[in-house]
């Protein structure tokens, strides 16, 4: 398939369009193709590559899965087959598929960082062994009666000053961001698998 349009893309004007290599993704009732794009139909004639490719992902309307499925059972490899549904499609697949969606929240608030008093601190997994290593540190310090003094960049790239005891403040505060962000995905855990509608699984939802 081949359409004439005009594309702007990088200072580059593109007229004609061409759609290849489609591909049907039955689970996701979704077309993916990629759209090849050349300054002018003579281009494409005389075999030169084209300047730029799009990706498409095309919604399939619903009427056309019965349609897609027909046609596919028609094909010798398929002949007397018989359809399944798909256990994604399913409660307990719906499941799977939302506890995913938690854990990948979970670590989105996790590693997002966490705000003490009025400076917000990294979490990230590098940031978390600093933060417990500093933490440390100042617990020796204050054990040896040492004086500890640390300026800590913050997640806005400025920083401020800590003394020991704010140093461990800011463990606690840590410690206390990981273990919350993980008690509620263990609360909303509790929800997935108490769930007996697919109408009360998509309530279940990371709190604002």
């Amino acid at each position: 398939m081949q359409f004439a349009k005009s594309i702007i893309t990088n200072g580059l004007t593109l007229g004609f369009l061409r759609v290849k290599h489609v591909d049907v993704s039955v689970a996701d009732n979704t077309l993916t193709a990629s759209l090849q794009c050349w300054v002018a139909e003579a281009d494409y004639v005389a075999g030169l590559p084209p300047p730029w490719v799009f990706p498409l992902t095309i919604p399939i309307p619903s009427e056309m899965g019965p349609l897609l499925q027909a046609g596919l059972l028609a094909s010798p490899e398929l002949s007397g087959a018989t359809a399944l549904p798909d256990a994604l499609d399913t409660l307990d697949g719906a499941k799977v598929r939302k506890w995913a969606a938690i854990k990948t929240k979970r670590e989105e608030v996790e590693f997002g960082g966490f705000v003490m008093g009025a400076s917000t601190f990294d979490s990230d997994t590098v940031s978390q062994g600093r933060i417990t290593g500093a933490v440390v540190l100042a617990m020796l310090a204050t054990q040896a009666g040492m004086p500890f003094s640390q300026d800590w960049t913050l997640a806005d790239n400025t920083s401020i000053p800590l003394d020991a005891p704010g140093m461990m403040a800011v463990g606690a505060a840590l410690g206390q961001h990981v273990g919350g962000t993980h008690a509620v995905a263990r609360t909303l855990r509790a929800a997935i698998e108490a769930a007996t509608t697919l109408e009360e699984l998509e309530e279940v939802q990371w709190p604002v």
